[in-house]
């Protein structure tokens, strides 16, 4: 059975003709890089929320939306969809450090854990973990000796390289981790750095690197957007600027920011012994790259020691890294993931369906 389908994410519609037999397979000879859903896989989460002019009955339906999502997608990670909510994860334990941050790299598949605690003028150094467990224990894999010291704690690891922001510099550093060797390094043009425009907490986190399923970003300021955030993607491997947007947002007014399939989200969150922060903890922003639009949210973030140094989302689990006043734990996101489909096979729809999986 030969089925047509276009799926629209946060990205670029994707459209593929694809093969399914009997027990739902994809027949995908061609692309071995596609990441394939079948029927049965999404069964269990799909909720239709809109059918529109289709002209059978929902029960009966049901099974044709199962089969036009089941299409094959171009991409490495699969967006999880508009951010409903942010939740406490786990704990894992207190570090002698305030401030810091840790990661993971999500382009890889084992369970190795960069960690890097920031104090001024003295950050040279990235340890790496190779399970959550030895994490805990403080059993290191191994560390490496930067080439420049680190202002911040907006690095993150991508694709076997840590990126870093240069101490008293706008200038972003590639360190490939395999070779232990500085592979390259660019300046942010216009970007303030080294306590400039930081976040609200300070500590030199004028630059902020960031992952998420579209690539590597960095989110800054510049004087001419007035001290407001500024989002740039990078090219992880040439470290080139592929796209730069202005947003309305103050940079020292955020807590921290991350990104989610091309969406920035920006935290406000109550710091310890500042009272003049009466808005509690919370996402109160975003701008989508893909419409060049932004908007304003009220979604509670959890703020359990109220001193948050370090926010970063891994895509490939789906979870915040936090750095909270020496805590190191993980928050857990609830997302809402839209597809719209236009006409299925078979005259099944004359019209869209609009279907979340969550």
């Amino acid at each position: 059975m030969l089925i047509f389908g276009s799926f629209y994410s946060s990205n670029n519609p994707y459209s593929t003709v694809l093969d399914i037999d009997d027990n739902d397979n994809i027949n995908d000879n061609d692309n071995n890089n596609q990441k394939c859903f079948s029927k049965n896989s999404l069964k269990k989460n799909l909720k239709i929320l809109l059918l529109k002019n289709w002209s059978y009955q929902t029960k009966v339906l049901s099974n044709s939306v199962l089969t036009c999502l089941s299409l094959c997608l171009s991409v490495v990670f699969l967006c999880p969809g508009l951010l409903r909510g942010v939740y406490q994860s786990e704990h894992l334990f207190e570090s002698d450090h305030q401030s810091g941050a840790w990661c993971k790299d999500p382009l890889q598949a084992s369970d190795k854990i960069y960690y890097m605690p920031w104090t001024p003028y003295r950050t040279d150094t990235l340890t790496e973990y190779s399970s959550k467990e030895d994490f805990i224990a403080g059993r290191p894999t191994t560390t490496y000796k930067l080439p420049h010291r680190v202002d911040g704690t907006g690095f993150v690891v991508y694709d076997g390289a840590l990126f870093f922001n240069k101490e008293r510099t706008r200038n972003i550093v590639k360190f490939d981790l395999r070779t232990r060797i500085k592979s390259g390094e660019a300046i942010i043009a216009s970007a303030n750095y080294h306590d400039t425009s930081p976040y609200r907490w300070g500590g030199k986190s004028d630059i902020d690197l960031a992952v998420d399923e579209n690539g590597l970003w960095v989110i800054y300021a510049t004087e001419q957007n007035n001290g407001q955030i500024v989002i740039s993607q990078l090219n992880p491997y040439t470290l080139r600027v592929e796209g730069t947007w202005d947003t309305a947002y103050d940079k020292r007014s955020a807590s921290n920011a991350f990104m989610i399939c091309g969406i920035l989200y920006v935290v406000k969150t109550v710091y310890e012994d500042d009272d003049s922060e009466a808005t509690g903890n919370k996402i109160d922003y975003i701008y989508n790259t893909e419409l060049s639009k932004d908007g304003y949210l009220d979604i509670p973030f959890p703020n359990s020691y109220q001193y948050i140094a370090a926010v970063d989302y891994n895509p490939r689990d789906n979870l915040l890294y936090v750095w909270n006043n020496y805590h190191i734990h993980s928050l857990l996101l609830k997302a809402q993931l839209l597809i719209t489909f236009g006409e299925c096979a078979g005259g099944a729809a004359d019209g869209n369906v609009v279907v979340v999986i969550s």
